[in-house]
């Protein structure tokens, strides 16, 4: 077992007392990532998600069944491949500085898709098997599942994520 914890996912938001920050943790066993905690220690919000059991937020299972609006709202962490993507889908763009927040937006329905072109294994792991969980396909840009070795993803229900992977060719 590897564990990959994350004591403050976004630190710069927690040293500005920013309240967009969380506690992460995953657990990898060959390289696949088992299980995950995201706790939100300001609002005494714990998410969490076992492989193959779905995900739960405070022991209720956390299923994302909105409806895709007209605008599709957007997370990424880097501003200048915002402007691709916004030349690419009908979007707004939302940006809280933490990856891991981000991810559980996408998990409630507070947000459509998940654009990272380059990000952490620590940032990422937690959240990723929460949107899977909730029903989401996450991928690399190639559609393949070497996120953490290629340090990119795509997460999204499935028509989104397969008609953005289209797109980013």
């Amino acid at each position: 077992y590897i564990w990959v914890i994350n004591p403050i996912d976004n630190i710069d938001n927690y040293l500005n007392k920013i309240p967009l920050y969380n506690i992460t943790i995953a657990v990898f066993l060959n390289n696949e990532v088992e299980c995950s905690i995201i706790y939100d220690p300001l609002n005494d919000v714990l998410i969490n998600a076992i492989k193959g059991e779905g995900a739960k937020k405070e022991n209720s299972k956390l299923r994302n069944k909105k409806e895709i609006d007209e605008k599709i709202l957007f997370a990424t962490n880097d501003l200048s491949y915002a402007q691709i993507l916004n030349n690419k889908i009908n979007g707004n763009l939302r940006m809280t500085g933490s990856p891991s927040k981000e991810f559980v937006y996408l998990a409630e329905g507070k947000l459509d898709l998940l654009v990272y072109p380059n990000i952490e294994v620590w940032d990422s792991a937690a959240g990723i098997l929460i949107c899977r969980e909730s029903g989401f396909i996450v991928t690399d840009f190639n559609g393949d599942n070497n996120i953490f070795s290629k340090k990119n993803l795509v997460a999204g229900r499935s028509s989104l994520h397969t008609d953005l992977l289209k797109k980013l060719k």
